[in-house]
């Protein structure tokens, strides 16, 4: 599909949205104004690939509204991430003329806001801010290459020792918890990184596997996983702890009342979520206990019994809610 970029004019919320997005946050808005006046805007419907594997990037977009998904392959697996409103794609052609590595899916309707290198260009020159911001950007959408890169090596070599991704949820599993979360860990407290983590359990899945039976607990494992993915900033981590407990990892998250409100956010959504089996019957909604904690100098250790001491306060207080410790 050839994409349309169409000439507009941004709304005041759009205008509004512009001025707290990563990229442009600190930046005169007068500037930004001025380089991208007129403004270029795709729609996308559902499922429109906005970048495909080898595609040049010519732009870097900036999602006005939905969602997008990035993937391996063009399939309904589980993706690798999913960037929301406010959120921008491409960065990395700022740098470079390198090709695209993986689909970039519209997972609902979207507007995005198209921004032509030579523009993005001329705001560095002009903004010293806009140039460090993009610097923080670069190196957080690195560490989702390298992710894109190990997995599609695996796949080509058909790698399947020390796999690190749960069969039934597709959300990471207990060995990269342990092992690929607990290095990260480390270089968040090297560069003083404050972040958050939220533990959940689905209320009573036990009970429910005994009244659906497995195909129908598997089947709102796969529903709550695939919530959790598409709530989640593109920088946040979601694994399978053990059994029903997941962990959710907020990095740059400087404040537990910011989690909070995020875990909150989740947990209505989770609820709301109808699940539905293969066969198109329809099996009652599920709800979720959460516990948010803060990371300390105590590592993954200290971070998992926090989390786990939170999420008993909220099962405690009758499950379907957040509670956190300090």
């Amino acid at each position: 599909m050839a994409l349309q970029h169409s000439a507009t004019t941004l709304s005041p919320a759009n205008l509004d949205l512009l001025a707290t997005i990563p990229l442009f946050q600190g930046a005169s808005q007068e500037t930004v104004t001025r380089i991208l006046t007129p403004p270029l805007v795709v729609r996308l419907a559902k499922d429109d690939k906005l970048l495909v594997p080898g595609q040049a990037t010519q732009y870097v977009y900036v999602i006005l509204s939905g969602r997008l998904r990035i993937q391996l392959a063009d399939t309904d697996a589980p993706p690798l991430a999913m960037y929301g409103e406010g959120d921008s794609i491409g960065e990395m052609s700022v740098l470079s003329d390198r090709h695209n590595a993986s689909f970039v899916i519209a997972a609902t309707d979207c507007e995005l806001l198209a921004i032509e290198l030579s523009s993005v260009w001329a705001l560095l020159e002009e903004s010293h801010q806009a140039a460090l911001n993009l610097l923080r950007i670069l190196s957080r959408r690195l560490e989702i290459n390298d992710q894109i890169t190990s997995e599609s090596l695996e796949q080509h070599n058909g790698y399947q020792g020390f796999n690190m991704v749960d069969s039934v949820t597709g959300l990471y599993n207990q060995h990269w918890i342990h092992k690929e979360l607990g290095r990260y860990l480390k270089r968040c407290l090297v560069d003083n990184r404050f972040s958050c983590m939220v533990m959940l359990e689905i209320d009573g899945h036990r009970e429910y596997v005994e009244k659906y039976g497995v195909l129908g607990g598997d089947q709102a494992l796969r529903t709550f996983a695939h919530t959790v993915i598409s709530c989640q900033r593109p920088e946040d981590q979601a694994g399978h702890y053990a059994g029903s407990k997941f962990i959710v990892f907020l990095p740059y998250t400087t404040a537990i009342e910011s989690a909070c409100i995020a875990a909150e956010r989740l947990r209505l959504a989770i609820s709301a979520a109808p699940i539905v089996l293969p066969s198109g019957d329809a099996l009652p909604k599920i709800t979720v206990s959460l516990g948010v904690c803060q990371l300390r100098d105590d590592g993954l250790p200290g971070l998992l019994a926090r989390a786990e001491q939170a999420l008993q306060e909220a099962q405690k207080n009758g499950g379907n809610c957040v509670r956190s410790v300090a």
